[in-house]
This record gives structure tokens, C-alpha cells and sequence, in this order.
């Protein structure tokens, strides 16, 4: 869950990075983008391109934030179901990954707006 809210701010990082607003006059824009903790559609907003792999990944990862991150089981888990989303190891080194590529975007967003005008 933790690691799934630290995505969330990364987006947030990069969309700021690349020149868009979250806040204006103290008030959150785009609050449904910005609320809803889903990392797909912030990785969209921020313009960072993702495979169809990682946007399954930051799908199960956006439903344990929300769901079985807060709750053992999930609020809405069913009997038989399994409370981890299928989580594995395999898992967590595909999303180390997106990180540092995440990370890599960020940085170099920062330096293309600190470049001076032309």
C-alpha cells in the first residue's frame, strides 16, 4: 500500500515537472484525477508512457491502495477469492523498474524547464 501511494506522488512529481498545476488558489485541480488513487490514469495525466504490463501492475497496485492495503482482506473480498491480487516477487522487481524509470522522467523534466530561454 505504502509503495503504492509513493507511485502516486511520483506521478504527481512528474506531472508537476512537466509544467501542469495540482493546486491553484488552494484548491486541488482536477480533484477527481487527483483523488481517486488510480495509477493508471495519473500515469496518463503526468504523459508518462506505460506498457500494457505496467498498466495491469499499476492496476492491482491501485486496488491493494484502496482495498486489501487498508483491509485484511479487501472490503468487498468474496470467500475462496485470494486477498492479495496476485501479488508476487516478479511483481515487485517489475515495479522497482517503472521507478526508476519514473525517477529517470522526473529528473530530466527538472532540467529541461531549469534550461534557459532560447
Amino acid at each position: 500500500m505504502l509503495a503504492g501511494f509513493g507511485i502516486e506522488n511520483l506521478l504527481k512529481a512528474l506531472y508537476v515537472a512537466k509544467g501542469g498545476i495540482l493546486y491553484k488558489r488552494g484548491h486541488l485541480v482536477r480533484g477527481d484525477t487527483f483523488r481517486n488513487h488510480n495509477l493508471g490514469v495519473l500515469a496518463d495525466t503526468a504523459r508518462f508512457t506505460i506498457s500494457a504490463q505496467e498498466r495491469h501492475l499499476l492496476s492491482m497496485m491501485s486496488r491493494i491502495m484502496v482495498g486489501i492495503g487498508r483491509y485484511p482482506r479487501g472490503p468487498h473480498h468474496k470467500d475462496g477469492e485470494p486477498p492479495n491480487e496476485g501479488w508476487s516477487n516478479t511483481n515487485d522487481d517489475r515495479m522497482s523498474e517503472l521507478i526508476k524509470r519514473l525517477k529517470g522522467e522526473i529528473r530530466a523534466a527538472r532540467l529541461e524547464t531549469k534550461k534557459p530561454p532560447a
